[in-house]
């Protein structure tokens, strides 16, 4: 097994196997401000790395990761690669991102997703390609709730994607509807660039006290 980076680094933030090897493409005073030019210099470099190691399976994740494998592997049918796609099928896309699946993403072997709602919309588009791996849960607690305390817990990045002005908008509504003022809504993450909108939307809709 071998991880591949864009950038070397010295040391991982997670334990690894002593088997497993890192490798890298370029070393971190290294870049590219021009796009074709990264695209052309990484793909270059992940297919080095690909024949210097003998690889037969490589798994990028994400959608540029996926797109710098596609052109490393442009025509090389004897490598299986495997997209990792980690964002909701629903996520407004941009430009790129919709080139990307609709001309580049069929290519790949296999396609991996997070959930089941996922599984289904992606199957429709890419049918006997999807694989759903939910995220794993690193604990395990022998304590249930009880279900009598009234709080909420949202926990994750406080970023757009996550779709926090959402949620709460719809707690406004279950508060003014079905009268549960007794309930309140936490929410826990480290800034992501959103906590100033999220603040001022709580703030907006009279919710400080929930």
């Amino acid at each position: 097994v071998f991880i591949l980076t864009i950038y070397s680094e010295e040391d991982s933030f997670y334990l690894l196997n002593n088997e497993v090897v890192k490798l890298s493409i370029f070393n971190k005073s290294s870049s590219d401000k021009f796009a074709f030019k990264k695209i052309l210099n990484l793909s270059q470099g992940i297919r080095k790395q690909i024949e210097n190691n003998n690889i037969g399976l490589i798994i990028p994740l994400g959608t540029e990761s996926s797109i710098y494998v596609f052109f490393a592997l442009f025509l090389k049918r004897s490598v299986k690669k495997i997209s990792w796609i980690h964002y909701s099928f629903f996520k407004p896309l941009n430009l790129k991102e919709r080139i990307f699946r609709k001309f580049i993403l069929p290519s790949f072997d296999k396609i991996i997703i997070l959930n089941k709602t996922d599984y289904f919309k992606y199957s429709e588009l890419y049918p006997g390609k999807i694989i759903r791996i939910p995220n794993p849960v690193p604990f395990h607690s022998e304590k249930v709730s009880n279900l009598k305390n009234k709080n909420i817990l949202a926990l994750g990045r406080i970023d757009k994607i996550k779709g926090l002005d959402s949620m709460i908008k719809a707690f406004k509504i279950l508060l003014e509807e079905r009268k549960i003022g007794e309930w309140k809504l936490n929410i826990f993450g480290d800034d992501n660039g959103e906590q100033a909108h999220i603040e001022k939307l709580i703030s907006e809709n009279n919710l400080g006290d929930h």
